[in-house]
């Protein structure tokens, strides 16, 4: 858990409002009590992290400021061993971004069953 927090902390980063507000709704009925923090790209995310930790990284990869895949090499650079979980439409990245540290990859679109068992395959309830 979150130093600051008793409840798990996710930050959810992607771009596009209609994904990352259904990814949101999956978590919030994943976990009994969650704190979300919701972002557009990766240097938010990355900048949340810095200022309250996270105890999962849920991302896209394809952002306008900072890319998923770079927000993982970043995370990984900072010796974070938070999960992170890699969501993106393009299956070519999917070796990439676990190599490069992502915990996980799910491909786009998903189903919010598929979503959850994997959210609770990287941080149980």
């Amino acid at each position: 858990m979150c130093a600051l927090s008793p409840f798990p902390h996710v930050i959810i980063a992607d771009d596009d409002d209609s994904v990352r507000s259904l990814v949101a709704r999956v978590v919030g009925r994943t976990y009994r009590s969650v704190q979300l923090s919701l972002v557009n790209d990766g240097a938010d995310a990355l900048q949340v992290f810095d200022q309250r930790g996270a105890d999962l990284v849920i991302t896209n990869n394809q952002m306008l400021t900072m890319h998923g895949m770079d927000l993982i090499h970043a995370l990984r650079t900072r010796s974070a061993t938070v999960p992170i979980l890699m969501l993106s439409a393009d299956r070519t990245i999917a070796g990439p971004a676990l190599a490069a540290g992502a915990t996980q990859f799910l491909l786009k679109p998903f189903r919010v069953p598929e979503l959850r068992q994997t959210l609770l395959g990287l941080l149980p309830a």
